[in-house]
């Protein structure tokens, strides 16, 4: 029987789930699957869409006689937290010895159990510098002589009591998981790497939520959530228009921009509110939107002030609800002063116009092969290559 794959992501208000027979190419053989769910906490366990994934799962075994023998699981990324740490290490006391693969992985396990508690599990571990024998490295010194290896390192844990409700999914789905991986390295592994430059942002903003992403040469540097989502802004709507929050979001998506010339639009929006018909000008509700989204970015682009973040961007992605208004690409340009460009996903998400919710889970499925995962930089390479690179970077 063929093994199957399956990427995995439970969002407060959806589930999606991306199959594959073949783990890392997403070009192929890749069926999605969108389970739409009532609003919750990743803690409260809704057990009725794990019945409906459960029931995709089994749907998808019978109708390609295949198992899903592993699940590439989602973590939340405000479940998330980071902790930055410094590590030495005595190589040998007395002789210089060449830095290898083992030696550098078992120095990151060694800072990992010296620098976090016993309550945190470690999801990624990230060196952001080395330092042999007093000489600085961005990559790996691998095949280096030195003594002395010094390491900073970004842990990104959660707490180990986050991980028991995660372990009853899997009790209940009756499937294991293969491994954990944090939303936002999820969601630019199913990105073009030859798309991308080295220093660029995630941005997502969904329903309850924005998550703000940075990556410096492929590896997560900063990631954090600000609680101003979707469903703020339809709120907001809600409040000013007289409307349901439901009427809201259709109309925000439906007639919505954020354009400087629909901002003077007289044409009007005719809704029905129970048994009423009532009429609003599209200039109202396109000057509410911009000052809900103009408050959202303004305080995003504060934080990313205090944060020394914003003038080491090179591009910005945008993807999630917003990306979907028409002028907010040029909005968040303007405010944050940055370089916006769409994101360029691998084939099956072209032209899926639910892209923005399929691409952590089959961004999972990619991630174990993808620049974005840590392991993957450490090759021992034994060619000439490798040293000339190392020289290079120690002296220039």
């Amino acid at each position: 029987m063929r093994k199957l794959f399956l990427g995995l992501k439970i969002d407060s208000s959806y589930a999606s789930l991306a199959f594959s027979s073949s783990l890392g190419n997403l070009e192929r053989d890749v069926e999605l699957r969108l389970i739409e769910r009532k609003e919750g906490n990743f803690e409260e366990l809704d057990f009725d869409v794990l019945e409906k994934i459960k029931k995709e799962i089994s749907e998808i075994e019978k109708a390609t006689s295949s198992k899903v023998s592993k699940i590439y699981f989602c973590f939340p990324q405000p479940k998330v937290r980071k902790v930055k740490a410094s590590y030495k290490k005595l190589i040998h006391p007395k002789h210089s010895l060449p830095l290898t693969i083992s030696s550098l992985t078992s120095s990151l396990k060694e800072a990992e159990l010296l620098n976090l508690d016993w309550e945190d599990f470690c999801l990624e571990a990230y060196p952001l510098e080395f330092r042999l024998d007093g000489k600085v490295f961005r990559n790996p010194p691998l095949g280096i002589y030195g003594r002395r290896l010094e390491i900073d390192v970004l842990f990104y844990v959660a707490k180990r009591t986050e991980l028991l409700s995660l372990e009853k999914v899997f009790q209940y789905l009756e499937r294991p998981y293969e491994e954990l991986i944090l939303s936002s390295l999820a969601e630019v592994s199913s990105l073009k790497k030859d798309a991308l430059p080295k220093n660029f942002s995630l941005l997502n903003i969904g329903k309850n939520k924005l998550e703000f992403s940075y990556f410096r040469n492929f590896i997560l540097e900063d990631s954090f959530s600000i609680y101003k989502g979707g469903k703020f802004i339809d709120d907001r709507l809600s409040q000013e228009l007289g409307v349901s929050p439901e009427l809201s979001e259709e109309i925000k998506l439906s007639y919505g921009s954020l354009a400087q010339a629909d901002l003077e639009d007289s044409r009007v929006i005719t809704v029905k509110k129970v048994s009423k018909y009532r009429e609003i000008k599209r200039a109202t509700l396109n000057s509410m939107l911009l000052s809900c989204y103009q408050k959202i970015l303004e305080e995003l682009r504060g934080i990313l002030e205090k944060k020394d973040i914003l003038r080491k961007i090179e591009s910005l992605i945008i993807i999630g609800g917003a990306s979907k208004i028409k002028g907010f690409s040029e909005l968040a340009k303007r405010i944050l002063s940055l370089p916006v460009n769409s994101p360029c996903f691998y084939s099956p998400l072209v032209d899926n116009k639910d892209s923005d919710k399929f691409c952590a889970s089959s961004g999972a499925l990619k991630y174990p092969f993808s620049d974005f995962n840590i392991k993957n930089k450490y090759i021992q390479n034994k060619g000439l290559l490798s040293k000339i690179r190392n020289f290079l970077e120690e002296y220039f």
